[in-house]
C-alpha cells in the first residue's frame, strides 16, 4: 500500500511538472512578437514622421478599390546605399504619389534624430516623409536588417512584396493593373540598420556592428584577409581601429548609444573605401556577426533583407 502511494504520489507531480511546461509553452506561444507575413494585413502602426506628424498605417487602407498603395522603404540618415536611392523614390514618391501611391521612407536607425533627417532632407532638397522608428519596432516587425529592404503594401493593407527597392516598382503595377505581384520577393541590398537594443539582447546580434568590444575589434582586425584588401586599404582598416580604440577610451561613461554610434562611423569609414564587391562581402559578414554566425554567410540564394534566415516574412509560415 506504501509503496502504492509512492507510486501515486510520483505519477500526480509528473502530472503536475507536465501541465506546467505545457502551460509555458503555451504562454510561450502567446508572447512571440508578431511578424509580417506576405498575403498578410499588416499591424497597424502609429509613428511620428521627421516633422512631428502621427501618421497611423491603418489610415491607408480602405475598402476593395478605396484605399492607398502604401511603399515602406527602410532608410537612414548615414547610409551609402539611401544616398543611392533616395533621389529615385525622391521622383517616385512625387509620381506615383498623384496616383494614390503613398511613398514612406521608414527611419529604423536608433540613433537618428528628426533633427538629423530634416537636415539631412533640407540639404538634398528631398521631400519624401520619413517615419521615425525609433524604437526599432517597424523594421523588427518586417524583419527588415538592412536599409533600402523595401515592403509594398496593397490598398487593404496587405503586404504584397518584400526585398530590393529595384523590384518595388514593378509590383506597384502589377496591383495597379489588379494583377497578383508577379515577383513577390527579391533579394536587395544596403548597410546594416542600427536596431535599437532590447532588454536581454545580446548587442552582436541587434547593436549596429557588433557585440563587445574585442569581439568588434577582432572583426575588423580581420576584415582585411576576409575582404582580400590590398596594403593600402588594409592601412586605412587598421587607422580606423585605432581612431576607435581611442575615441572609446575617452568617453568618460559611454552609454550603448556612444559605442553604437562610434562602431557605425567606423563601419561607414570602411565602406567607403571598398569597391562593390568588397562591400557585398562586408554586408554578409556583419549580418553573419549580427545573427551570432562568425563565418558571416547568410545562406545560398539569401538576399540583405533577411530572406531565408527566418528574419524576413518569407521565414514565417504563410
Amino acid at each position: 500500500m506504501t509503496k502504492l502511494r509512492t507510486f501515486g504520489s510520483a505519477l500526480l507531480v509528473l502530472a503536475v511538472l507536465a501541465a506546467s511546461h505545457v502551460a509555458a509553452a503555451q504562454e510561450g506561444d502567446h508572447s512571440r512578437p508578431e511578424k509580417a507575413r506576405l498575403g498578410a494585413q499588416v499591424k497597424d502602426f502609429s509613428v511620428t514622421d521627421s516633422a512631428g506628424n502621427v501618421l497611423r498605417l491603418g489610415t491607408l487602407r480602405g475598402a476593395e478599390g478605396e484605399g492607398k498603395i502604401a511603399v515602406l522603404t527602410f532608410w537612414c540618415s548615414t547610409c551609402g546605399s539611401c544616398r543611392m536611392i533616395e533621389r529615385d523614390f525622391d521622383r517616385k514618391a512625387t509620381e506615383y504619389g498623384e496616383r494614390g501611391v503613398a511613398f514612406l521612407a521608414v527611419a529604423s536607425n536608433y540613433t537618428d534624430s528628426p533633427k538629423q533627417v530634416n537636415r539631412l532632407l533640407e540639404k538634398n532638397r528631398l521631400r519624401f516623409r520619413v517615419l521615425m522608428d525609433s524604437d526599432s519596432e517597424i523594421a523588427r516587425y518586417f524583419g527588415a536588417t538592412f536599409t533600402t529592404t523595401t515592403a509594398v503594401l496593397d490598398a487593404q493593407g496587405r503586404l504584397r512584396y518584400y526585398g530590393g527597392f529595384g523590384a518595388m516598382e514593378a509590383a506597384i503595377k502589377n496591383l495597379q493593373a489588379g494583377e497578383e505581384v508577379a515577383v513577390p520577393e527579391r533579394p536587395g541590398s544596403g548597410c546594416a540598420i542600427m536596431l535599437k537594443p532590447q532588454p536581454g539582447d545580446d548587442a552582436a546580434r541587434d547593436g549596429a556592428h557588433g557585440g563587445h568590444d574585442d569581439d568588434f575589434a577582432s572583426f575588423l582586425a580581420r576584415l582585411p584577409e576576409r575582404l582580400r584588401l590590398t596594403d593600402e586599404q588594409a592601412a586605412k582598416v587598421e587607422a580606423v581601429l585605432d581612431r576607435l580604440q581611442q575615441e572609446t577610451q575617452r568617453l568618460e561613461s559611454p552609454s550603448t548609444h556612444d559605442v553604437m554610434g562610434l562602431r557605425h562611423r567606423a563601419i561607414e569609414e570602411i565602406r567607403a573605401m571598398l569597391d562593390d564587391e568588397q562591400r557585398a562581402e562586408l554586408e554578409e559578414l556583419i549580418g553573419g556577426m549580427r545573427h551570432g554566425h562568425g563565418s558571416g554567410h547568410r545562406g545560398e540564394g539569401q538576399g540583405s533583407e533577411g530572406r531565408g534566415d527566418g528574419h524576413g516574412p518569407r521565414g514565417h509560415d504563410r
